[in-house]
């Protein structure tokens, strides 16, 4: 390759080049040569053919560079327009010698003296909430979510929803439709309750398995159901939407300790409709990795919060919370003060309903 490139310069003047002990060539007076260093085994001065050298991969990416140079000034020169030069993807050219220009993901490294910026768990909930509704997995979550959701109006004004008067259906489709029901009624009105209701039949099949709807699901919501209160709170309720927070429990909160989610209702939802706003609260059970161990067992529950505004256009808080925290009759004192240290800033007791008159307006029917 180097043959080939110093074959296709043009011939300068005759000269000698001397090199310094540190591999740099010194010029002298009246005669043209190179001071760079990953030039001068190449310097074409001297008469006859350039000397052989070994290969040294430290000065490929010098040599390379500076041939693309002269190329480029060839080009130039004999065209007149400017030619297109590859940049270097690093700067250093310690760094330059470290991957080959061919690198279709150069790596990025940060500067000496810095290190990379935490990512805050909190601001990433949110721009998932902020992401396109298709974007997100509503359809595929609200079929099996719908089992273990209860939505609770907490407002004192005479706009609270009254329970139903009628047992939470048990097949599948009928709940999804009882919980969007709920929803729209408090959130949207009366209005919008009534279109959903009216169209709900004919968008979803009520034989037919819900896994296999999630198409149908989000077309009833796009097209009946647009830019509504209800569509932008269910942005809120699915999987996507408290990865950031597990993500922050398991590698920041309690790095290094292994556990796993509990078997009976590992994932529940509440959501309080307020007067200042809405809250949506994500609970899991997580167990230790093996709960044979007896002298490390425990199990804990946590909750992903998020506030939104009374028109469900803005998120005002996301929060977690660590509510519950239990330990089994042989579980070491240094365990327990692991998880003390853990969950110290995150341990909360406010699990129930917020405080004044509730109704429970959607609730899971038992489980069978």
């Amino acid at each position: 390759m180097m043959e080939k490139l110093a074959s296709g310069r043009k011939e300068e003047p005759q000269g000698e080049c001397d090199a310094v002990s540190q591999g740099e060539a010194k010029e002298r007076p009246g005669e043209p040569c190179t001071s760079a260093s990953a030039q001068v085994d190449a310097c074409a001065c001297g008469p006859g053919e350039p000397q052989e050298k070994e290969e040294n991969p430290a000065t490929d990416a010098g040599q390379n560079e500076a041939a693309l140079q002269q190329e480029g000034q060839e080009y130039q020169e004999s065209s007149g327009r400017q030619p297109y030069l590859p940049k270097p993807l690093f700067s250093s050219p310690s760094q330059a010698n470290l991957f080959p220009r061919s690198c279709s993901e150069p790596c990025v490294t940060l500067p000496v003296g810095r290190t990379a910026k935490k990512t805050d768990w909190r601001e990433e909930t949110v721009k998932v909430w902020n992401r396109a509704f298709t974007t997100l997995p509503i359809a595929i979550d609200l079929p099996r979510l719908v089992r273990h959701t209860f939505v609770w109006d907490c407002r004192t004004t005479a706009a609270r929803v009254s329970p139903p008067t009628t047992p939470p259906p048990t097949k599948t489709a009928l709940a999804v439709k009882a919980l969007l029901e709920a929803l729209t009624l408090a959130l949207d009105g009366s209005t919008t309750c009534a279109v959903l209701q009216e169209n709900y039949a004919s968008y979803v099949d009520l034989e037919a398995e819900m896994s296999e709807q999630k198409t149908n699901i989000t077309a009833l919501l796009m097209e009946r159901l647009p830019g509504t209160r209800t569509c932008a709170l269910l942005k809120a309720i699915n999987q996507a939407i408290i990865a950031p927070a597990n993500v922050e429990l398991r590698l920041n909160i309690c790095r290094g300790l292994m556990f796993k989610d509990a078997q009976s209702n590992v994932w529940e939802v509440f959501v309080y409709v307020q007067d200042d706003g809405i809250e949506v609260r994500h609970r899991r059970r997580q167990v230790s990795i093996d709960p044979r161990k007896e002298e490390d067992f425990f199990e804990f529950t946590w909750e992903a919060r998020l506030r939104f505004a009374t028109n469900v256009d803005v998120v005002t808080d996301v929060s977690m919370h660590v509510t519950d925290v239990r330990y089994g009759p042989k579980t070491s004192e240094t365990r327990k003060e692991q998880l003390e240290c853990f969950f110290g800033a995150y341990r909360s007791t406010d699990s129930a309903p917020p405080a004044g008159a509730a109704a429970l307006i959607f609730e899971p029917a038992p489980a069978v």
